[in-house]
């Protein structure tokens, strides 16, 4: 979420506060009830396919202690690695969610899946194959399809909320 609260009254009678920062995942099968307590802005991704497992609505707050992951770089990346955590994955291993962040850095990507990602925070310039360049900042969307390619130039340390989808 980037600005104002809410809270979910969950199925089994917790009350999870939601605020500027927080992730909140509601799997598919789960049920409760919103409570808008100031007008807000969220970003958020769907993948209503495969099996309802855990349907337990859960929040990772801004602050809380999250597992990262170590990035390896590609062959001749000198830059320091980036690092991510996962706030969702579904049992078929087709579609997660995470935050990911990294120092400045410029390089080519080539997508191998569908991502749809939110700037938490950073300056990024994007170079399309097609030789578009295309700012992105905190609050901007950032869609890369499958084999999407180009030069990313992440001015400043990037921090963003990604949702991926391989086919």
């Amino acid at each position: 979420m980037f600005g104002g609260s809410a809270e979910i009254e969950t199925d089994d009678g917790r009350i999870l506060p939601v605020g500027p920062g927080d992730v909140l995942v509601t799997p598919n099968g789960s049920k409760g009830t919103w409570r808008i307590l100031e007008p807000f802005l969220k970003f958020y991704a769907i993948y209503a396919s495969g099996s309802i497992a855990d349907t337990r609505i859960r929040t990772i707050g801004a602050g809380e202690a999250v597992d990262w992951v170590v990035l390896e770089n590609p062959p001749g990346d000198t830059d320091p690695p980036g690092r991510e955590w996962y706030a969702w994955r579904s049992h078929d291993a087709a579609f997660s969610t995470g935050v990911w962040e990294r120092e400045p850095e410029t390089g080519t990507f080539e997508r191998e899946y569908h991502e749809v990602a939110c700037l938490i925070e950073g300056d990024v310039e994007i170079e399309t194959d097609d030789g578009r360049i295309l700012p992105v900042g905190p609050g901007d969307v950032l869609i890369t399809p499958l084999g999407s390619k180009g030069m990313w130039r992440a001015r400043t340390r990037v921090k963003k909320f990604w949702a991926v989808h391989h086919e």
